[in-house]
């Protein structure tokens, strides 16, 4: 669940950045949307429903500024009705979510510890891609995490465990890259599928690890460098 939450919240803001005059694509573009925000709160992920709030409000304080603001009221109202009448089901589970003692939290501060010992094995290039699991238990007793042989949850920290100081600067130069192209082209909404990559990235590993969500990275990053400085966009 974790990780298909992850991929709507990267690509959503990819769906609200298309524009079409066809009614029916409108409606399955539409459809889409509440369809993501829809599995976005059934993932019942904490770091998901933060990020797609933030992205939330971002895109509707964006969106009254500019002169296409009827439309992307319309988008945001249709998640919002997409989204309330679940709150009822997701009540009961919210309250453990927010319970930052239980294992899971445990698991992922010792696997962040890991990942620490691991870098320091060779600072400058990092113990190799995919060599983290392997190693894993060099540095530390697999009875102290109770889901088994897993990466450490950062992509931040898995990269700099695996790539070091040079992969990680890499990583952190292309996102800077991107950034900076966003604020030329003016594709600000473009923004919000780079922000959702980036600040999911501090609690999950899944963007550099799994096929669906560094196909979904892929493909965020492939079109913010391919939107130029032509058209005044939002």
């Amino acid at each position: 669940p974790n990780v298909l939450a992850g991929f709507a919240v990267s690509v959503l803001p990819l769906m609200l950045a298309s524009r079409t005059s066809n009614v029916v694509t409108r409606l399955f573009l539409y459809s889409g949307i509440c369809a993501g925000a829809l599995v976005i709160v059934l993932s019942l992920s904490r770091a998901a429903w933060i990020t797609s709030v933030i992205i939330g409000v971002g895109i509707f304080s964006i969106a009254t500024v500019r002169r296409n603001r009827a439309q992307w009221r319309l988008i945001v109202a249709s998640i919002f009705f997409a989204v309330v009448p679940l709150c009822a089901y997701v009540q009961k589970y919210f309250t453990p979510l927010l319970n930052l003692h239980n294992q899971s939290v445990s698991d992922r501060l010792v696997l962040l510890g890991a990942a620490f010992n691991l870098f320091q094995r060779n600072p400058l290039l990092g113990i190799g891609a995919n060599n983290f699991i392997p190693l894993l238990s060099t540095v530390l007793n697999l009875h102290t995490i109770s889901y088994g042989l897993q990466p450490v949850h950062s992509t931040f920290a898995l990269i700099l465990a695996e790539g070091g100081i040079f992969g990680l600067s890499l990583y952190l130069f292309l996102c800077g890259v991107a950034i900076v192209h966003i604020y030329k082209t003016k594709y600000y909404v473009l923004g919000f599928s780079l922000f959702g990559i980036i600040f999911l990235g501090f609690f999950d590993h899944y963007f550099v690890t799994l096929q669906q969500t560094m196909f979904s990275m892929a493909i965020v990053f492939g079109v913010i460098f391919s939107q130029n400085t032509s058209t005044h966009r939002l």
